[in-house]
């Protein structure tokens, strides 16, 4: 046999033949854990799972080039050992790892599950979230009936920001927790208060600041 006989009704109805079908799937989903379900988001037109996705290779194109080059190593994490689906790790070789649905247990026994955690071997880790939404009419401390709150940029929206001081005070040795968004305000806050405008992921990935907030990612070829 050249080719595995899909289409053939006659063995889609035998068991044998049904349960190898399955295992050739299975198959094919091991050796390319993200290309079926990235498939699969472009059939439903899922832009959120999309960008998550795109997030993820820009994320490890960036931390590559901080790394002045360093090419990570891209494996798939089993489910026994993620409890969840299509778990990615990209191995920075002595540098750290990246993690696509990382789960982490936090102080109180609770799991929390940023999309992408970084943990470098040397430092403090940062997580991230993947968010396809944006706050675009309003600025976060919104007063209802003045129209001198009005903001035309587009923001994270803050239950996002909420999210992120979770990730951030619960999850042990996390320094700072970011939001990724396709808007263009950046904008980044430390315990002590002090706001760093103009952030982007390079300033985090060492693991020197201290807090939560927002950067802008968004596909060069997009417009706003």
């Amino acid at each position: 046999m050249t080719r595995v006989p899909a289409s053939s009704r006659v063995l889609q109805r035998r068991v044998g033949y049904r349960d190898l079908n399955v295992q050739w799937q299975e198959f094919l989903q091991a050796r390319d854990p993200v290309w079926q379900p990235m498939q699969e988001a472009i059939d439903l037109r899922d832009i959120a799972t999309l960008y998550e996705y795109w997030v993820w290779f820009e994320l490890c194109r960036r931390i590559q080039g901080e790394l002045q080059g360093h090419r990570p190593v891209i494996d798939m994490i089993p489910p026994s050992e993620m409890g969840l689906p299509h778990g990615l790790r990209a191995t920075f070789a002595g540098h750290g790892m990246l993690t696509f649905n990382a789960r982490r247990q936090a102080y109180s026994g609770i799991f929390l599950r940023p999309d992408y955690l970084w943990e470098p071997y040397d430092g403090r880790k940062v997580g991230f979230d993947a968010k396809f939404r944006l706050a675009r009419d309003s600025a976060p401390m919104d007063v209802p009936g003045d129209e001198s709150s009005k903001d035309p940029l587009a923001r994270a929206k803050v239950d996002d920001l909420v999210k992120m001081h979770a990730y951030r005070d619960a999850i042990p040795g996390l320094c700072c927790a970011v939001v990724l968004f396709p808007g263009n305000v950046a904008d980044f806050r430390c315990v002590s208060k002090e706001r760093v405008p103009d952030i982007d992921v390079g300033d985090v990935l060492g693991g020197n600041l201290n807090g939560v907030g927002a950067i802008p990612m968004m596909p060069e070829e997009v417009e706003w």
